[in-house]
């Protein structure tokens, strides 16, 4: 048997045939066609399946990295962060911002990237965004430092409420009270303390007051004002706050010329305002009426300042000033010269109108300078001078000036109670 197995092996071993491609078509035709269709079928939907499985696991890997991604900002994101900036009034935004604007750029690269190049890219961004938002935030402090203060009022800037750390650390400074205040008050705040303090302002503006120095600011804005202190990462932190209230709406005209009512040299002012009470200063000395019309006499030339301060019921205060300049002295609107042959009546005399006009009761005299002696005198308003000599009963010589003299029996405050000029008989 050993040797039959042998002779069988050696035989199959050495043996070879020839390809004769004949066969395989032989064999196919011997085949059942159905059976050829099955495995055909199968074959198909074999590849289909492992494609849709090739498909699903891609995707998996790149929700997984995004996944992995996002929870690595996250976990790399310091709790300090705010929305805002608490010093400028630009906003700073925070470090997930950063890194979000970083991968919307990247998004591409990210997503060919392996699973440690990613993670080296991150790492890369997260120290970017750090050194960045950093610098940001202490920009304040180092502008503070420099003098540097924030005056755009177009955006607002939060306060951060204060913790328990910031609420000890407050208590160091030294913040005077402030009371209410009014539309258009100066403030005048000294900060004694060894840091800076910020003045906030309704509408976000904000005035760094330095260490060991003095704010002179107007308070135009009507609201809320607060004044700050800076923490150690460049927030502001509230100290104090005061309010600021409506002053007086008021509105002064003046009279720009002189009128004479009565024989008396007028200047007519009037206050527009809802309130009524109102104080009248003319040339620093205060006004006896405190209506909202005032006749101003104005005796004598030069400048004459009108103020009127108004008083609400809050206790604001609001004051308006005008100014005119008056070019002639007043002087009884007296002229300087008569002709008692002229046609025209009002020239054919001589009394100063504004006596023929006045109330109060007047005397006046017509003196010769040559001698001193008195030609005419009167207490009439209906008799005036005709040019007739009282002491002759003559007609003066005409083209010779005569002294007249008026003494004003009952002035008007401010009013002189004696006059004098010149007159000539033409």
């Amino acid at each position: 048997m050993k040797d039959i197995e042998k002779l069988f092996k050696d035989s199959l071993e050495n043996h070879e045939l020839p390809y004769d491609a004949a066969a395989w078509k032989n064999l196919e035709s011997k085949l059942p066609q159905a059976r050829i269709g099955k495995s055909i079928n199968f074959t198909k939907w074999g590849l289909i399946g492992f494609a849709v499985a090739a498909l699903s696991i891609s995707v998996f890997v790149v929700l997984n990295s995004e996944e992995k991604q996002t929870n690595l900002i996250e976990n790399n994101k310091p709790n300090h962060v705010e929305k805002q900036s608490r010093l400028t009034k630009k906003t700073i935004p925070t470090k997930s911002e950063f890194v979000t604007e970083k991968i919307k750029n990247n998004k591409q690269l990210q997503k060919k990237s392996s699973g440690n190049s990613f993670n080296s890219t991150i790492n890369i961004e997260q120290n970017q965004v750090r050194s960045n938002y950093e610098n940001t935030a202490h920009q304040f402090i180092k502008d503070t430092e420099n003098g540097v203060t924030q005056n755009n009022t177009n955006d607002q800037t939060t306060i951060v409420n204060s913790t328990a750390e910031n609420k000890k650390s407050n208590s160091n400074f030294k913040i005077p009270a402030v009371s209410t205040k009014c539309q258009g008050e100066t403030l005048e705040f000294e900060n004694e303390n060894s840091k800076s303090i910020v003045l906030k302002s309704p509408s976000g503006k904000l005035e760094v007051i330095q260490s060991k120095s003095v704010l002179k600011t107007n308070l135009n804005q009507i609201g809320t004002y607060s004044l700050n202190s800076i923490d150690e990462k460049g927030y502001l932190i509230e100290l104090n706050t005061f309010s600021v209230i409506n002053s007086p709406s008021i509105s002064l005209s003046f009279d720009s010329e002189l009128t004479y009512e009565n024989g008396l040299p007028i200047l007519k002012a009037n206050l527009e305002s809802d309130d009524n009470k109102v104080k009248w200063i003319l040339n620093n000395k205060t006004l006896d009426f405190t209506g909202k019309n005032a006749l101003i006499y104005a005796f004598k030339k030069g400048a004459y300042e009108l103020s009127i301060t108004v008083t609400n019921e809050q206790g604001c205060k609001s004051t308006e000033s005008k100014i005119i300049q008056v070019k002639d002295e007043y002087n009884l609107l007296a002229y300087n010269a008569f002709d008692p042959f002229s046609n025209d009546n009002r020239k054919t005399t001589f009394l100063p109108v504004a006596l023929q006009n006045r109330t109060s009761p007047f005397e006046m005299i017509i003196l010769d300078p040559t001698d001193g002696g008195i030609v005419f005198e009167t207490s009439d308003a209906s008799q005036p001078w005709d040019g007739i000599d009282r002491r002759d009963g003559k007609l003066v010589n005409s083209n010779k000036v005569y002294i007249w003299k008026v003494s004003i029996k009952s002035p008007e405050v401010g009013e002189k109670s004696e006059y004098k000029g010149t007159i000539t008989r033409i």
